[in-house]
């Protein structure tokens, strides 16, 4: 008996080493073309890390080859809208220098000026092209760029915008009649393009004052100073500006940078300076930490948010720009410098960083407008107009 369950027990075993190899020879065919799965089979952890290695660095290879194809897609159909922008800008400058003509009776000149307007339309239909969602040209890109001016307007001694009562509501063309608690100064601008940088060197005088930046609702501010305070006491032409730099655009946070300004009434220029330092730490509700401005992690560095100063993101499809300033009290005084610019246009890397490398530079169609107050876009309506638009083309 004891012979045979040996032997049963011998069978059991051998069957059970069988069914165990023909299992793993099973998994092994079902695995043929993974990688993994096969070298797990032969070679056990080692070839499992190895094969998903090799894996990883082929989806890494073509997804660099991916991006280099969409790369060259988004370049093809940037150089047919080129082709087709030619065209169009041809187009427009033989009609405008059609219309030039000071001959050319209305009906001739209303017909050229309907073609002129509508090709206009066709050229900013193509610089809006997107494709999967991101913008074919970047009118930053331009080599036509607009001037936009906001401080010479935004002075102590302009009359203000209106006044605001106790209750906080806002009316327009307000004075100091005791119907209104506070005075506010609005510069309104369109600035063109829906990114840009402000910069502003403020000081208000012996109480605070606010500055704000919003596009088209007034309740929707972009940027908040709250009630900002200086050490500018009697006027003092050595007192320093604060300086914010704000910076807002499509698929990125609104920020600001904070630092002394390095400019004064008197023209000299010392950087950074600390004469309001108590003041904007206390603002910032930041404690001195020694360094030359007290807040050295913070100092010059984009923020959203510190202390009072507050930030929130941009409306994408607005270019309406207005900088506000509010004072505490009717008679209240400030100096402000104040400028914009458009945004930098970035370079966009294609390719894996451990792969080749290639940066593309973003391209853009002008807007054809006049660089001028308001600008008003080119038209051929008169003489004077088409020889304007013959020079912006």
């Amino acid at each position: 008996m004891e012979s045979f369950f040996g032997t049963v027990d011998y069978l059991n075993r051998n069957i059970d080493h069988k069914s165990l190899l023909n299992d793993k020879a099973v998994r092994k065919i079902a695995g043929a073309g993974d990688p993994v799965n096969t070298l797990a089979q032969d070679q056990g952890a080692g070839g499992v890390s190895f094969a998903a290695n090799l894996q990883n660095l082929n989806k890494y290879k073509r997804g660099s080859i991916n991006a280099f194809q969409n790369a060259l897609s988004m370049m093809q159909m940037q150089s047919e809208g080129l082709r087709q922008a030619e065209k169009i800008y041809n187009r427009m400058l033989s009609v405008a220098q059609m219309a030039s003509d000071a001959s050319a009776d209305a009906q001739t000149r209303g017909l050229l000026a309907i073609e002129f307007a509508d090709l206009r339309e066709q050229s900013i239909a193509i610089n809006a092209m997107t494709v999967n969602g991101k913008n074919l040209f970047d009118a930053r890109a331009a080599s036509t760029q607009y001037n936009v001016d906001f401080g010479a307007d935004a002075t102590e001694t302009s009359t203000p915008t209106g006044g605001i009562r106790s209750d906080g509501t806002f009316v327009p063309g307000a004075v100091n009649d005791g119907s209104t608690a506070q005075p506010y100064w609005d510069v309104q601008k369109d600035v063109i393009y829906n990114a840009g940088i402000m910069s502003i060197d403020f000081r208000p005088f012996t109480a605070w004052d606010k500055i704000q930046i919003y596009q088209d609702d007034p309740d929707k501010l972009i940027f908040d100073s709250g009630q900002w305070q200086t050490a500018w006491h009697g006027r003092d032409p050595d007192s320093k500006y604060d300086r914010f730099v704000v910076r807002y655009g499509p698929n990125r946070e609104t920020t600001f940078t904070f630092k002394d300004s390095p400019i004064n009434t008197t023209g000299s220029h010392t950087e950074p300076t600390t004469s309001n330092k108590s003041y904007f730490l206390s603002q910032f509700n930041l404690v001195d930490d020694g360094s030359t401005s007290g807040m050295q992690n913070y100092y010059n560095k984009e923020l959203t948010q510190l202390g009072q100063v507050k930030t929130t993101n941009s409306n994408d499809e607005s270019t309406l720009l207005t900088l506000r300033v509010v004072g505490k009290y009717w008679g209240t005084g400030y100096d402000l410098q104040a400028n914009w610019e458009p945004l930098a246009v970035d370079g966009q890397v294609v390719g894996r960083t451990d792969d080749i490398q290639v940066k593309l530079n973003q391209m853009g169609l002008g807007y054809l407008r006049n660089n001028e107050a308001g600008f008003p876009v080119i038209s051929v309506g008169t003489t004077a107009d088409a020889l304007k638009a013959i020079e912006v083309l």
